[in-house]
Parts: C-alpha cells; structure tokens; sequence
C-alpha cells in the first residue's frame, strides 16, 4: 500500500514518536510510505527520512504548507493519507479530497474539548461531511468524547489502540546507573513528556520539596524556562532536566530509575505508560479514566505488572506521598533488562490493525 503519513509539528513527542515507528514497520512489511510535518518545532529525528512542508513563519507557514502538501499528492499516487493531530487532520484530509485521494483517515490525538473552538468545529463538520472517511479514535474514553457528535460523524470512528516499541534496555539498574554516572544508593523518580501545562511537570516539582530522592524529567517545551526556574526555588538539588533524549538513551534512563511518575492533567491513552509498565517499574499516576483504561489492559495481559497508585491531578501533596511509599515496591519488585508489550499495545498489532482500516477508506474490506 502506498501511504502518507502527516502530522503538524515535527517534535519529540508520543504522536511523533508512534508515527515513525509506524512508519518504519510498514516500510518493513513491504509498503511505500512517506511521512511529511506541516512545520518544525524542534530539532531532532534527525536520521528519520521525512518532509517539512513549511519553513517559514507566521502567516506564510500554513499557506506554503498546503501549497507544497498540494503539489506532493498531486505527484504521488497515495492509495491513503494518514492524519495526525487537529491542524493535520484538517488541512491534511481537505488537500486530499481535492486531490482524489480515496483513503482518507484522520487519527484523534486530542479530546475535542480541549482543542480550539475553530478546529473543533472544522473538524466535526469534515468527520461529519466524510471528508474524514475513516476516523480513529486511539482509547475507548477518547471515543466516548464524541458521544455528542452527529450519527453520521460517530458511524466513521474506529477504535486503535496506540502501539509502541518501548525504549530498549539490555542493563541492570545498577550497570544503567554506572553508564549514566547516577548514584547508587539514591531514589531516582523519572518523568518523561514535554514541558508543557498538559504534562503538568510543575505538580511533580512542588511534590519533590518534600520526596526523599531525586526527579529526572525527560522530555523538552515551551515551559523549560519557568519549570527550571521553579526546581531552584522549590527542590533545589532534587530535580535535573534531561531535554529531549535518544531512545537508545531513554532505555537507560528507564533501566536506572526507581518508579515512574505520571503527572497528564489529560490524555487519549498515554505513551510514556505504556513504556513504564514495560520497564516494570512501579508507576505513580494521575488518575485519568484513560490512565485506569490502558494499565487495565496491560495488567490483565500482563498480571505480574508491578504497583501502580493514582493520584488526583494537580495535587502535589498526595504525589509526594506516594512517590515516598513507592520507594519500596520499587527495590523489592523484580525487574528483567528486556521491556516487554502486552500484545494489543505493540507496533505489530498497530500496524496490522490501521492496513486494514486503510483499506476499508479505500473501499477495501471493511474494518470495524
């Protein structure tokens, strides 16, 4: 099959990261794809082969975006166009329709309430129009969120589980340590996401005034400055930001860290859970009905999955406490070197599942 995969920003982050592992095990089972970003954030993936559609700033950017996204699918033969994010979702499956596109498929990575009002209302009229021919929905909450929607923009939504190839690690935690030049005998709490309100790293660093051990936040934004900021005031000496990492390199972090803390005041399935549970690491979570939805899964696929507490976003208090009570489920847990998926979770799976809803946005078999 030949497909083009298209996000809107080219970023470090989950969506990024699923894309292009996506991208690469298609390539693997024989497709042709490309992936294209209508603009770049940041540096990085930068032995990915990719498209940057814009490069310039302001006003002109969309407009040379879809001007240039235009001209490849005019030159190209895609049999589909895969969309990820709202902007890409909308500008991506628009440019599509007008250039005879038939396998149009846009993937939600946001709830609808939290986008703005002028994409959530672009997008449920093209979901509702078909300009979307099939539109997946990453977690059965995500999907719940359109519970409102017109029948005929629900009857387009298909279910796909997020899939991931976690970070790999093939070290103890102490050979993981030895690597990084971390110490020995200090609890170690890892965060991974980007730097933003959505990720809330700030409840995490007013919690670490009060955690006996140290934060490592993984992950770059538009918040580095006023969360670096914040750990000199708060936690001083108890926070260190790592920026955006390798994966090779992420897997050591994962391999030397205690317990895993998860601090999303939203998401549509969570990446970076996914991962921790494969590292088996303990995990301290913000108690999101998607977060009880994917480690349910994971822990009835996995059942010797290692402890996991919620928490109440935001709320710093209860977080330092159950940072400190993990301390010792995370030295008593057993954890292998090799992170290990449950099967609905893996890139395989993933891959396998959005060929067939592909297909049926060509008008192949359908895909419920």
């Amino acid at each position: 099959m030949n497909i083009l995969f298209l996000l809107t920003q080219l970023e470090t982050g989950g969506a990024q990261t699923r894309v292009i592992q996506t991208v690469e095990q298609l390539r693997r089972n024989g497709n042709s794809v490309d992936l294209a970003f209508l603009y770049k954030k940041r540096d990085c993936f930068s032995d990915v082969d990719k498209i940057i559609l814009s490069k310039r700033a302001g006003l002109m950017r969309p407009i040379e975006a879809i001007f240039n996204l235009f001209k490849l699918l005019r030159s190209k033969r895609y049999d589909a166009v895969v969309t990820n994010t709202a902007p890409a979702n909308i500008i991506g499956n628009s440019v599509a329709l007008l250039c005879g596109v038939k396998g149009r498929v846009a993937y939600q990575t946001q709830p609808p309430q939290r986008l703005q009002s002028v994409y959530r209302i672009l997008d449920a009229v093209l979901g509702t129009l078909s300009v979307y021919r099939k539109n997946i929905v990453n977690s059965e909450w995500t999907k719940s969120c359109f519970d409102g929607y017109p029948n005929s923009y629900r009857a387009k939504l298909r279910l796909l589980y997020d899939g991931i190839t976690p970070p790999p690690s093939t070290t103890t935690k102490r050979e993981a340590r030895e690597i990084l030049g971390l110490p020995q005998d200090r609890y170690l709490i890892l965060n991974v996401g980007r730097l933003s309100a959505q990720k809330d790293q700030e409840t995490l660093i007013r919690a670490m005034a009060t955690v006996d051990g140290h934060l490592l936040i993984a992950g770059d934004g538009e918040l580095a400055t006023q969360l670096n900021s914040l750990a000199d005031k708060l936690a001083p000496g108890k926070v260190t930001f790592l920026g955006e990492l390798p994966r090779e390199k992420l897997g050591t972090y994962f391999a030397a860290a205690d317990t895993f803390a998860f601090s999303s005041r939203w998401e549509t399935f969570g990446l970076a859970l996914v991962e921790a549970a494969a590292h088996q690491m303990p995990l301290v979570v913000t108690d999101l009905p998607v977060s009880r939805e994917v480690l349910a899964i994971n822990s009835e696929a996995m059942p010797q999955s290692p402890r996991t507490t919620f928490v109440t976003p935001g709320d710093s208090v209860s977080f330092a406490r159950e940072l400190n009570t993990a301390r010792a489920a995370a030295l008593s847990f057993p954890r292998t070197k090799d992170p290990t998926v449950c099967s609905v979770f893996t890139i395989e799976y993933h891959t396998g599942r959005l060929l067939e809803i592909c297909s049926a946005a060509v008008g192949g078999p359908r895909a419920e």
